[in-house]
């Protein structure tokens, strides 16, 4: 089964790459943190831990996440939308500081 999620991320990785370059870094830090179960993501320590100016430049990245269709939220949690592309964020930056 591993090898058959390789070879579906292998696919996609280039549309995912055409997603994540259009980026900013505070939306990607955001898309990371989701993807990676991260759930308190508007708070100051959340913030600070993650080198935002503040908890709203957050919101101003995960608003723009939601607007793309990137993330989608359900009672209050967020999720990435194509769970492939949670395990590809998962696999290609295992390190919070890779972005």
């Amino acid at each position: 089964m591993r090898g058959n999620i390789a070879d579906v991320l292998a696919d996609l990785e280039d549309s995912y790459l055409t997603i994540w370059d259009g980026l900013t870094p505070n939306q990607r830090k955001t898309l990371l943190a989701i993807a990676r179960g991260e759930r308190d993501l508007f708070s100051g320590e959340f913030a600070k831990a993650h080198d935002f100016a503040s908890p709203a430049s957050v919101q101003s990245a995960l608003r723009k996440l939601k607007d793309v269709e990137v993330v989608t939220e359900t009672g209050g949690t967020c999720r990435i939308a194509d769970i492939f592309m949670e395990y590809w964020l998962r696999e290609r930056f295992p390190d919070r500081r890779a972005v």
